[in-house]
């Protein structure tokens, strides 16, 4: 619910992210997956739900090679 910003990129619509957590799970998810979240205090975007003491610990994008 609250914590640190871990980063920030700009994608494009047939980008994927690729995310590594601090349990060693690696996630690779095209940008279009990642829904909005907005309650009464927040706005943002969430990409995956985290265990309790899971955090993540990098991301990059990923833009996939053209055929």
């Amino acid at each position: 619910k609250t914590g640190n910003l871990v980063g920030i990129r700009v994608v494009q619509g047939s980008d994927e992210l690729i995310i590594i957590s601090s349990s060693g799970q690696i996630i690779r998810m095209p940008v279009t997956q990642i829904r909005t979240t907005t309650t009464r205090s927040a706005q943002g975007v969430r990409a995956i739900r985290m265990k309790e003491n899971e955090k993540i610990v990098d991301f990059t994008r990923y833009v996939g090679e053209e055929a």
